[in-house]
């Protein structure tokens, strides 16, 4: 049945192949409501699984030796990709290693990428403080401010300084609350390219293309590579 199968490639998704989140989570859409195409779909996803499963989650042992905070975020957006609405990709690395991803449709329509990408950051944002606490839970004392990469100049420069932009003034209690967040050094924003922005395989499949999880930090990497297909879900 659609939806035992669905509850598997969600279970999946969620522990360890954070790779299939973004198709996995437009079919998860249509489990009451689901048609031919949605299971054809669904079939898809799980005949592709079938020739990736080499691809896995590897974890290396770093030490923080510049007594930064050891939470690194991305937050990327594709805008007005799915009748209308935005999707939100978010990654999370605890010492260059994934920890938490996100891949969700945004719940409000949004009228310009930069609102979208705000939407996003927004999410980043609130990851950041909940893997800040998590990390402080666990013993980590010597955090910096934690660092978040965006691939949007427009919306780093409105985060840095009090958004008064006309075309932010309908947003902007979610650019306030990062504002909060860079003044009380908990939380910087720096530039990406969508080249090198990984979360960006959370907003869109990818077809043919390669995509490798680095880590924020030139010198590292997460050992992460996948493939993403086109996935029939209209």
């Amino acid at each position: 049945p659609y939806e035992r199968v669905q509850g598997c490639l969600t279970w999946l998704v969620t522990a360890t192949c954070p790779h299939y989140a973004e198709p996995v989570s437009k079919t998860s859409r249509h489990s009451s409501n689901w048609r031919k195409i949605h299971k054809m779909a669904q079939q898809r996803i799980c005949r592709y699984m079938a020739t990736d499963l080499d691809t896995k989650l590897v974890y290396r042992k770093q030490v923080n030796k510049n007594k930064q905070s050891p939470v690194v975020m991305m937050a990327d957006a594709s805008f007005a990709v799915e009748g209308g609405m935005s999707h939100t990709g978010v990654l999370a690395f605890l010492y260059g290693n994934l920890v938490m991803w996100i891949s969700t449709r945004q719940r409000h329509v949004t009228t310009t990428i930069q609102h979208a990408e705000t939407n996003a950051a927004h999410e980043g944002a609130c990851e950041a403080v909940w893997q800040r606490r998590l990390a402080a839970d666990l013993g980590v004392t010597d955090q910096g401010p934690t660092k978040m990469w965006l691939d949007n100049k427009g919306l780093i420069a409105s985060t840095n300084a009090t958004p008064r932009h006309a075309t932010n003034k309908h947003f902007s209690v979610k650019l306030l609350y990062k504002n909060e967040l860079v003044k009380d050094k908990k939380l910087m924003v720096g530039f990406l390219e969508s080249t090198r922005m990984t979360a960006d395989a959370m907003t869109k499949s990818l077809p043919d293309q390669d995509a490798s999880y680095l880590s924020p930090s030139p010198k590292t990497l997460t050992y992460l590579r996948f493939k993403m297909t086109k996935m029939l879900t209209t």
